[in-house]
């Protein structure tokens, strides 16, 4: 007689939470300037659930999140701007790489990676005046 099987418990299937997304390419950064980075967060649980932000920059660069957390019902979106600053000795085509992290309740952060390089500032255009030699 065979032994009887024995069943073992399925792991459940983990539930998303959440979809988070920005949009591709590194994001230039001109030398001494500012960029902004656009992470869409959009909640896929049936209830409201509030998102933890975060950021882990490139060393020397700066990165940072306009608010701590954000709270959305069910089936929201929300744009989230991340500031993106290049280090003060930078040179054009200095690249980088960060993370960008969100998290909802205990759960593990779910990291975004972006990139980033450095254009060369923008000159303002000048104007050249000459005395009339008359």
């Amino acid at each position: 007689m065979e032994p009887p099987l024995l069943h073992r418990r399925l792991p459940r299937p983990r539930r998303r939470l959440f979809h988070a997304r920005t949009d591709a390419g590194p994001v230039p950064v001109a030398v001494g300037g500012e960029a902004t980075v656009r992470v869409a967060v959009h909640n896929l649980d049936p209830e409201r659930r509030t998102f933890t932000l975060g950021a882990e920059a490139a060393p020397g660069w700066s990165v940072r999140a306009p608010f701590h957390a954000v709270a959305l019902p069910s089936g929201a979106t929300a744009d989230v701007f991340f500031s993106i600053r290049p280090p003060g000795d930078a040179s054009a085509g200095d690249r980088a790489s960060h993370r960008l992290w969100i998290r909802s309740g205990g759960a593990r952060p779910v990291p975004i990676l972006v990139g980033s390089v450095v254009r060369r500032a923008r000159r303002e255009p000048s104007l050249l005046f000459q005395a009339d030699p008359s």
